[in-house]
């Protein structure tokens, strides 16, 4: 299987236009005549003329004509002496068309760009020693630890890292502050019922007692979503008879009354004592407290700009589609993109708040909650 779209660079024009944009940033040398890309893995050619050398790991794309627009003053960030980091110019978001070695189309793939770290950014350095180690070290990993190595040798790097420390710390922001207090006490006051709960899975159908998921988070990183197991466990084969039986209208499978669950799991899933092991997710920052609900990728597919939108903050163990949703027939979709898109447009202290004090009253005051069948 070939891909269609592929990274266009030409080493020539990098030597070029790198070299003066480089040699303009703050400590960088001023007589840079040639610049090269060291891939991990790979030689080089005119290694050792070259005064700069741009590190990319194997399985990172070289870079692209966009990428030499970011090495500029402004975006390089010294990490320590003769060792600079470079912001990657890869969008958030971009869509690959997937073709066969006949170029016929397979999918069009949806890809979210990591975040901006040491291992996703473009490390450039003058040092000739750290880019032969680079070049010659066996795996990424062994790569990315002898770069660390020589960053954490240096007085300079060490007075960096807590820098970056500190300013981790201080981009933390309320409501992620609020989100680890706020499961902290929720994990600490549920304990007692983990056990209880795990023993009447176990009694009923074995292990495992929990079933872990994989969800997309923010920018479409995935995640295991943690509950407590409340069906077979072929209920994903089971689902696939009943896909004729749906009472959905959009990416979820609902049944009124779902073959699927257990006796304990209809119990935990009416009063939603199977989603208290996600306080976990919330406390590793996978989720928040309040948000879009989390789905794996294939739901997340059906609407772009519902997508985009859901997928710009942390999904939430509670928000407005949770407490307001109706489960009318034929809505419930439509329901779902409206109060996402609702939420991701007029987010507020007040209205997490709210969405907070609504929600016991969701699930206590909702008598539908409990034929709830949704997977």
């Amino acid at each position: 299987m070939g891909e269609s779209i592929e990274y266009n660079f030409q080493p020539s024009i990098f030597a070029e236009a790198g070299s003066s944009a480089v040699s303009t940033a703050s400590g960088l040398p001023s007589d840079s005549a040639v610049t090269v890309v060291v891939h991990r893995g790979r030689c080089v050619a005119d290694f050792k003329r070259a005064s700069l050398y741009v590190l990319v790991a194997s399985s990172d794309p070289a870079p692209n004509r966009r990428d030499l627009a970011q090495v500029n003053a402004r975006q390089m960030r010294s990490v320590a002496p003769e060792i600079w980091k470079v912001h990657r110019s890869s969008e958030a978001y971009r869509e690959r068309v997937m073709a066969n070695e006949s170029n016929e189309l397979i999918c069009v793939r949806r890809e979210y760009g990591r975040p901006d770290s040491l291992n996703s950014a473009l490390v450039v350095t003058s040092d000739m020693q750290i880019a032969r180690q680079w070049m010659y070290a066996h795996s990424d990993r062994q790569a990315r630890r002898g770069l660390e190595r020589a960053i954490g040798n240096d007085s300079k790097a060490e007075s960096h890292t807590r820098r970056g420390l500190q300013q981790r710390i201080a981009g933390l922001t309320a409501k992620r502050l609020f989100d680890i207090a706020f499961s902290s006490i929720a994990l600490l006051l549920t304990a007692p019922l983990f056990p209880i709960v795990m023993l009447v899975i176990w009694l009923e159908d074995g292990a495992p007692v929990f079933f872990v998921h994989r969800r997309q988070s923010i920018d479409g990183h995935e995640f295991g979503c943690i509950k407590f197991r409340v069906m077979r466990p072929d209920a994903e084969q089971v689902k696939a008879v009943l896909g004729s039986q749906n009472r959905s209208d959009g990416p979820q499978f609902f049944l009124p009354e779902d073959p699927r669950l257990l006796k304990v799991g209809r119990f935990l899933r009416r009063w939603n004592i199977d989603e208290l092991p996600q306080f976990i997710n919330v406390l590793l920052g996978h989720m928040s407290v309040v948000g879009p609900r989390p789905s794996p990728e294939h739901e997340n597919q059906f609407c772009p700009t519902w997508r985009e939108a859901r997928l710009s903050v942390r999904p939430g163990l509670t928000g407005l589609w949770q407490v307001y949703r109706t489960r009318k027939p034929k809505v419930d979709f439509q329901e779902w993109i409206r109060y996402d898109l609702e939420y991701v447009e007029q987010r507020s202290w007040r209205m997490d708040l709210s969405i907070i004090l609504r929600t016991p009253l969701a699930i206590f005051g909702s008598p539908a909650r409990a034929v709830d069948g949704a997977a």
